[in-house]
């Protein structure tokens, strides 16, 4: 991490502003020298230095290289003396001088700030021949004469100001790691509780399975890319959504949510992109759509593998250039917004049935996330039940047979199907503090239905018989259709926003 820190300085604007003021003052170039003695950063426009002898050396690797060893011996001093009895000046290989101010985090030398490129008097005659004669052995036109009266005189009083300075980029080095350290140690205290709580942005569980969701989340959250959450019904693809919208720049935008097997063709329409007045009949005043909603927040589309071939062509457009066209209008629109999508469908299959668009399939399927189903992570269970019975009410616990009996149900509502019945036995519960394994539905218990003169009949109540009963058609019923509720509706003779309360009161999967 240090190495990335100081190899970075300069991205601190006011470290920045600092060198740009000590080359513009003195016409010293400033850079950072690691503990390997490498320079991690040359300025980048060597020759706008007031001082052409640095300029002409920064310039060429060939005359560069002496600066390096230079930067050698320079730190080689500061190893064995470090900083303790004032300035450090050094002479580079053309006889100038140069400052260091080492920089020490935890105690251990990591590097130093180095100036070089100026002289602290005035020159005779013979040091000036000497110098000339040292720089015309690397560049014929450091021999140059009139290029010494570029040469910057430092006197005492600027150099204890330069010195200052270099301390205080040294300091502000050690501060900047200190602080990223510290955030670090921060977000890791963080997520270690998290893991400790098994929780993670409404989503609980600390399984192998759901970990790699929580990486697949922080890592796609900060991206504005389209995010296809899989996973039976019932294991929580809108709460992964409302993770990635909570830590995605839009945070502070809208979250809007709508599943798209809830209306027909035509409402759905409405509710996506709106509608202007008089497009159809009842359309008294323009509405907007959940698109224009959502505008630099994130819409969540639940259930998209139930759209049309028809809607599905008008989400594409959305997603390619970010138009659509309120129903009845004669003019597109636009928004910003980020697109999450989810199904418990195979989608490969639809493609393969040409029930899905397929290239409407490669746009949503930019990045997968994959829910595993409650069966696939029974260790979380026992976390998932506590989160739920803290939900209702004062503290209350399971009673050991009752969370293995819970334990080893096959959940095919997954989490949902787990919420609802937890609920369930706590409504039953009449205050008890510790649930036992009775207040569990039959059905979850797996309590054989007694026979008599060849009839299967539920056990029971006659309460707990009919709502098992009812499940069971609700759950064939979808089966046969395919999931389709509208036809399930009409296959039980009930209204479908009746089925859909049924559904979520079982916990079944859809």
């Amino acid at each position: 991490m240090l190495e990335s820190i100081v190899r970075r300085y300069e991205e601190v604007p006011w470290i920045r502003q600092l060198r740009q003021l000590i080359r513009r003052w003195w016409s010293v170039e400033v850079l950072y020298v690691d503990k390997e003695d490498q320079p991690a950063y040359l300025s980048g426009q060597p020759h706008k230095l007031r001082n052409r002898v640095c300029a002409i050396c920064l310039a060429s690797d060939q005359a560069r290289r002496p600066c390096y060893e230079s930067m050698a011996r320079a730190q080689a001093d500061t190893r064995r003396h470090g900083k303790s009895n004032g300035m450090l000046s050094y002479h580079c290989h053309l006889g100038l001088v140069t400052m260091v101010a080492p920089v020490t985090i935890e105690k251990r030398h990591t590097g130093m700030i180095y100036t070089t490129g100026f002289v602290d008097h005035e020159l005779s005659r013979a040091e000036r021949a000497s110098k000339l004669e040292l720089g015309a052995r690397i560049n014929p036109a450091l021999g140059n004469e009139e290029l010494l009266s570029t040469v910057p005189l430092l006197s005492a009083d600027q150099m204890e100001h330069l010195d200052d300075i270099l301390q205080l980029g040294a300091w502000a080095i050690v501060t900047l790691y200190a602080e990223i350290r510290a955030k670090e140690e921060e977000i890791a205290a963080l997520r270690q509780r998290l893991e400790r709580r098994g929780g993670y942005h409404g989503l609980v569980g600390s399984s192998s399975g759901m970990q790699e969701v929580y990486n697949l989340v922080d890592r796609v959250a900060s991206n504005d890319c389209t995010v296809l959450v899989r996973g039976d019904s019932g294991t929580g693809k809108e709460l992964v959504a409302r993770a990635i919208h909570a830590q995605s720049h839009r945070c502070e935008g809208p979250f809007v949510v709508q599943n798209c097997s809830a209306f027909n063709d035509n409402l759905l329409e409405s509710e996506l992109f709106g509608h202007v007045r008089g497009a159809f009949t009842g359309a008294v005043s323009d509405k907007k759509g959940l698109f224009e909603i959502a505008d630099h927040g994130t819409l969540f589309l639940d259930e998209v593998a139930e759209m049309s071939p028809a809607l599905q062509a008008k989400l594409l457009r959305v997603l390619q250039d970010h138009t659509f066209w309120p129903v009845g209008a004669t003019t597109p629109r636009s928004s910003d917004v980020r697109i999450v999508v989810a199904t418990h469908r195979d989608l490969e299959a639809m493609v393969g049935q040409e029930r899905f668009r397929e290239d409407l399939y490669y746009r949503l399927n930019v990045i997968s996330i994959n829910l595993p189903p409650l069966r696939e992570r029974r260790s979380d269970i026992p976390k998932l039940i506590q989160h739920f019975l803290d939900q209702h009410g004062p503290k209350r616990k399971l009673a050991s047979e009752a969370i293995r009996i819970l334990t080893d149900h096959e959940w095919p509502g997954n989490v949902r199907e787990l919420a609802n019945e937890i609920e369930r036995m706590t409504v039953l519960a009449d205050g008890q503090r510790e649930l036992g394994a009775e207040l569990i539905s039959p059905r979850v218990r797996g309590v054989a239905p007694p026979r008599g003169d060849g009839d299967d009949l539920p056990g029971g109540t006659l309460r707990e018989a009919m709502e098992q009963l009812e499940a069971r058609m609700i759950r064939s019923a979808l089966t046969q259709c395919d999931g389709n509720r509208v036809h399930a509706a009409r296959m039980l003779g009930i209204a479908r926003s009746n089925l859909i309360t049924k559904i979520k009161a079982y916990g079944l999967a859809l």
